[in-house]
C-alpha cells in the first residue's frame, strides 16, 4: 500500500459495526419546496461513545470537508451543509459547508480521522433496500413522502451498524429535516481511543551549498516498526531513484535527526523525497522538496505576497522564461509562459512552491494559498 502524507501514518479502516462516531442523517435530495437542491443538502454526524472526540483535521470523501479545530462531547452532533441557507423548514446558515455535492442516485460518504483510518462509511441508495417512505419501517407510511425528492431524510435508528440499511428510516413521517438533533440515539459504552502516529516528519528540508552539493536533512518525532528509510531524487518530480538509505534511530517515544549531502545533483532543480518501509512492508511516502544548485540570497524575495487567496505577483526578475507551480505533494498545478501576475484563486488550500525559470538558473519560492 503506497500513500503519500506529510504525517507518516499506518491506514487501518475500521468496521462500521464497532464505531460508535456515526453518520446520523442524511440529506442528499431536498424536495423543491425546501429550496435549492444542493443549497439544502447536509450531513450530521453523531458521537455515540462515552467520551469527546478530536475532530481536528478529520476529513470526509464522497464529499469534500476538512473539519477546523472541534472536538464533538458526548451525545453531541456535528452539522455540515451544501451551501449557508435557511431552507424552508430548516436553517443551515450556522453550519460549515463541504464542497461537492450529495450525489441523488447514492454514492458512498466516508468520515476518516487524522491518521487517515476509516472511522465508518456509508453507501446510501434510492434503491429498494433503503427506507422508500416508511420511516418507522411498519409497513405503513400514512403521510407519504421519502427521503428521495419528498422533503425528508434518511435518520439512523441504532448505533448498532450506520452502514446497515435496516438501521436507517426515512422520516419522521411527514416531518422535515433536523439537523442537530436525532432522539433515536443515545451514548454507548464506548470510550474513543485517538489514533497514534508511527511515524511523523516533523521537518524535511534541502538547501544549495557551493562546492559540496545539496545538503538535506530531516527529523521525525517518533519512530514506530520502521525498517528503512530511502532517500529518494528525480530531475522531473515524478521519476524517482534512490540514492541513499537509513536504519531508523527512533523509538516509540523519541525522534531522532537525519542528514545527507548530495554531492551530484542535477544542473537547476532537483526533486527529493522520503521513502519509509515499515517491517510489515508498508511503504509510505512523505512530501516532496524541490532545490535549485543555484545558491541564492536568502534576503531576497521575488514572489509576493507569501499567503494570498487570489493574484502571485512576480517582481524584481528580469528574461522569465516559464512559471510552474507545484503542490506539496510533488504535483504540477500550472504550468505557463512569463507573466508578471498568476491567478491561483483555484487552486486548494495549501502550501506550494513555485518555480522561476530563467536564461540560466530557476528561482524557487514558496508561499501559501489560503
Amino acid at each position: 500500500m503506497i500513500r503519500t502524507i506529510l504525517a507518516i501514518v499506518f491506514v487501518r479502516i475500521f468496521s462500521s459495526l464497532s464505531a460508535q462516531i456515526v453518520f446520523s442523517e442524511i440529506h442528499f435530495n431536498p424536495c423543491t419546496a425546501q429550496g435549492s437542491d444542493n443549497a439544502c443538502e447536509f450531513v450530521e454526524i453523531f458521537n455515540g461513545y462515552n467520551s469527546a472526540v478530536d475532530l481536528t483535521g478529520w476529513t470526509t470523501s464522497g464529499i469534500d470537508f476538512v473539519f477546523p479545530a472541534v472536538t464533538l462531547g458526548p451525545g453531541e452532533f456535528y452539522v455540515i451543509a451544501r451551501g449557508n441557507s435557511n431552507c424552508v423548514d430548516y436553517d443551515l446558515s450556522s453550519f460549515p459547508t463541504f464542497t461537492g455535492n450529495l450525489v441523488n442516485s447514492g454514492e458512498t460518504i466516508s468520515l476518516i480521522d487524522d491518521c487517515l483510518n476509516v472511522i465508518t462509511s456509508v453507501t446510501y441508495d434510492n434503491v429498494d433496500s433503503w427506507p422508500q417512505g416508511d420511516a418507522d419501517m411498519d409497513g405503513n407510511d400514512t403521510n407519504g413522502g421519502d427521503a428521495n425528492g419528498e422533503c425528508e431524510s434518511l435518520h439512523l435508528l441504532s448505533l448498532a451498524d450506520d452502514a446497515a440499511p435496516q438501521n436507517w428510516g426515512d422520516g419522521p413521517e411527514g416531518s422535515p429535516p433536523s439537523p442537530g438533533s436525532n432522539a433515536a440515539l443515545s451514548i454507548g459504552m464506548m470510550t474513543f481511543e485517538a489514533c497514534l502516529l508511527p511515524v511523523t516528519l516533523t521537518n524535511f528540508i534541502g538547501k544549495a551549498h557551493a562546492q559540496e552539493g545539496i545538503w538535506l536533512s530531516w527529523a521525525t518525532s517518533s519512530e514506530v516498526n520502521i525498517a528503512n528509510f530511502d532517500l529518494e531524487h528525480a530531475d522531473d518530480g515524478t521519476t524517482f531513484h534512490t540514492i541513499a538509505s537509513f536504519f531508523p534511530r527512533g523509538s516509540n517515544h523519541e525522534g531522532a535527526q537525519y542528514n545527507h549531502v548530495h554531492k551530484d545533483p542535477f544542473p537547476l532543480l532537483n526533486y527529493y523525497r522520503l521513502k519509509i518501509v515499515d517491517h510489515d512492508g508498508l511503504v509510505t511516502f512523505g512530501p516532496v522538496v524541490a532545490v535549485s544548485d543555484k545558491i541564492q540570497s536568502p534576503q531576497l524575495r521575488y514572489t509576493f505576497p507569501t499567503v494570498t487567496n487570489g493574484n502571485l505577483r512576480i517582481r524584481g526578475v528580469d528574461q522569465v522564461q516559464k512559471i510552474r507551480i507545484m503542490s506539496s505533494d510533488g504535483l504540477l498545478v500550472h504550468d505557463s509562459a512569463s507573466m508578471t501576475q498568476v491567478d491561483i484563486s483555484h487552486l486548494p488550500i495549501g502550501h506550494y512552491l513555485i518555480h522561476i525559470q530563467l536564461q540560466d538558473s530557476i528561482l524557487v519560492e514558496r508561499f501559501f494559498k489560503n
